[in-house]
């Protein structure tokens, strides 16, 4: 039995709106970028389709100098209240997700990574929450 995660079902290709209203955040998804291309929607659309509600999305923006990246995270920004975007200098992708800890909600219990170039499949932060 093959248990692997099937790319092949591109998580995240679609938004799928749903209509939550959770004040606590129990857990903070980082996302750290960096420059990024086009492949940073669908990874966002891949966190916001989440069944687990209950989360922010923190994307720290370490050092981007590429016009349209700036652009394409004030895009990104508007499309849920769950989305904060921090601006930061270069430093590295440690130094990015250690900036993007420290900005986490007071509520929150966990922390999630993700690159800016990586899926979640729908389920992953409510398997996460329950596990």
């Amino acid at each position: 039995m093959n248990n692997s995660f099937d790319y092949n079902l591109q998580p995240g290709r679609e938004l799928k709106k749903h209509n939550y209203d959770y004040d606590k955040k129990v857990i903070s998804v980082i996302m750290p970028s960096f420059n990024d291309s086009e492949i940073i929607f669908q990874s966002v659309n891949s966190v916001l389709n989440q069944t687990f509600p209950a989360f922010e999305l923190l994307i720290i923006d370490d050092g981007t100098i590429n016009k349209d990246s700036l652009k394409r995270l004030d895009e990104i920004e508007k499309l849920d209240d769950r989305i904060k975007i921090f601006h930061k200098e270069n430093e590295g992708l440690a130094a990015t997700r250690d900036y993007g800890a420290s900005k986490a909600s007071k509520d929150t219990k966990y922390l999630a990574f993700i690159d800016s170039d990586d899926l979640f499949s729908e389920t992953f932060l409510e398997c996460a929450y329950w596990s």
